[in-house]
């Protein structure tokens, strides 16, 4: 693995706030342990997969949880970093959506790398020779098949992972019925937004949902339609993850969006320009290393 040419440690209190730049500080009450024995060392891959997304979750007891498998041009660039991290099996595979960008690495991670259980929304409100392929791969052996919606949580070695999106009945709009979840361990809480747009975030604020967390992965590579500043004040984080190509078709990340992040104080880690982004945590305190 490259070296990181950047790192910020981020500690919560213990013996008095520590502070971000235009960040408020966080309270003890604010923050509850999911598990009073926390095992190891959480480590978050926010991985460079271009226009994509892949994001790998490796648990202190040695799980290999990876979220979406980015593009058919990424797949073979995911297969890699994970070889390159020593790890030859995953053991489950949650799909956030079925668009190319999110499903279509899948094939290149099967050739290559086993998966042990499969999960995504159990939704078919999407059409398209890629996403019937994927049907045929992830859903052909249903003991190894399991639907995550608003509600339910995956718990393994001291990680809780609640997943907080879709909400039923669904929207039928295949972005805002992306599967949101939010990481913990410890007093520590990680967002992972899916591409959930404006539709998705609304519905969520409107049935108090708890979001608070330390970190976002924010949705959508950082169109202008994720990130309401209604929804950045309920999630308070003290950092932003987005996942980007370097040259894309869309212009992500949004020049409105990461305004709106500058004007809250939000510190923003970027794939186009920072390469792949690794959050490491014991529980208590967290840092976030870059590839560049």
């Amino acid at each position: 693995m490259a070296l990181f040419s950047r790192l910020v440690i981020i500690t919560l209190l213990v013996v008095g706030p520590v502070l971000l730049p235009g960040c408020s500080s966080m309270k003890v009450s604010d923050v509850q342990p999911v598990s009073p024995e926390v095992k190891g060392e959480l480590v978050i891959h926010f991985m460079n997969a271009g226009e994509g997304d892949s994001t790998l979750i490796q648990t202190g007891s040695g799980e290999n949880i990876l979220v979406d498998t980015g593009s058919p041009a990424a797949g073979p660039d995911v297969v890699r970093y994970l070889k390159n991290l020593g790890i030859r099996r995953i053991d489950r595979l949650i799909l956030t959506h079925p668009h190319d960008d999110h499903i279509g690495g899948i094939f290149s991670l099967a050739a290559d790398i086993p998966v042990d259980r499969f999960y995504d929304n159990g939704l078919s409100n999407f059409s398209s020779t890629m996403y019937g392929e994927y049907v045929s791969l992830v859903r052909k052996n249903l003991s190894r098949y399991a639907i995550l919606q608003a509600g339910e949580s995956l718990v393994t070695g001291g990680v809780k992972i609640e997943v907080i999106n879709p909400l039923l009945p669904p929207t039928g709009d295949v972005n805002n019925d992306s599967i949101v979840m939010r990481v913990l361990f410890g007093d520590i809480k990680v967002l992972l937004a899916g591409d959930m747009g404006e539709i998705g975030e609304r519905r969520l604020l409107n049935i108090n949902a708890d979001l608070k967390s330390n970190v976002i992965r924010i949705g959508h590579h950082g169109e202008n339609d994720v990130c309401s500043r209604d929804f950045l004040r309920r999630v308070s984080p003290e950092a932003a993850v987005i996942s980007a190509a370097s040259i894309n078709k869309y212009a992500r990340p949004h020049p409105a969006l990461l305004h709106r992040l500058e004007q809250l104080g939000i510190p923003v880690y970027r794939t186009d320009l920072d390469g792949s982004v690794v959050l490491r945590t014991d529980g208590t305190s967290y840092s976030i290393h870059t590839g560049r």
